[in-house]
């Protein structure tokens, strides 16, 4: 569940952090995940969410 939020977060839709019992992405693990997204080469893909 936090990747999807991550996911949305990346895009530009920060819907939070969750509520107890899901545990939340640390500002050290999203740091990774946006390196690892950005290896995915789907930039052009995420921009079309908002067009």
């Amino acid at each position: 569940m936090a990747t999807g939020k991550a996911y949305m977060k990346y895009i530009g839709m920060d819907c939070g952090e969750f509520r107890s019992p899901i545990k939340n992405m640390s500002s050290d693990d999203f740091a990774r995940f946006k390196e690892d997204v950005k290896t995915l080469e789907m930039e052009e893909e995420f921009s079309k969410c908002f067009s």
